[in-house]
């Protein structure tokens, strides 16, 4: 890329930033299309589901469901936290940076890291791990 070509790009960026920042007037928002909750159809899109015991002889169950995604693969990691007596969840933070950071058998944590960025589903079920998005809080509370 020419400089002139990346400093295109850097003010086109920032001219697009003015324009997102930029208040709307009451007119241009009025043009926004809107939906009603009659517009939603109330009955739930029910995708089949694909179960593996024991997948790769690890001991984990594998739940997978195919869904129009342009080749992208949508991955949830899940952790069964039933066994953690309440006491210890506030340690459970530490146990997610661990599993994010530590690698795995094959890869180190910036080798896995790669993968996880840039690798397609395909591909990615190859490696011994799989973990793209941090767990969230409220994977800590089972009784809620």
């Amino acid at each position: 890329m020419s400089d002139t070509e990346y400093k295109s790009i850097i003010d086109e960026g920032v001219e697009l930033k003015k324009l997102q920042d930029k208040e709307e007037s009451p007119e241009v928002i009025a043009t926004n299309p809107t939906l009603s909750i009659s517009d939603i159809d109330p009955t739930p899109i029910e995708y089949p589901i694909h179960v593996v015991q024991n997948a790769f002889k690890s001991g984990i169950r594998v739940v997978t469901h195919e869904v129009a995604s342009s080749g992208i693969a949508y991955v949830d990691f899940g952790l069964d936290l039933s066994m953690i007596p309440f006491e210890d969840a506030i340690l459970l933070p530490s146990l997610i940076t661990l599993l994010n950071e530590a690698g795995t058998t094959n890869s180190t944590d910036a080798e896995f890291r790669y993968v996880c960025i840039t690798h397609s589903s395909k591909e990615i079920l190859d490696h011994d791990f799989i973990l793209i998005d941090s767990l969230v809080s409220t994977a800590l509370c089972t009784t809620c």
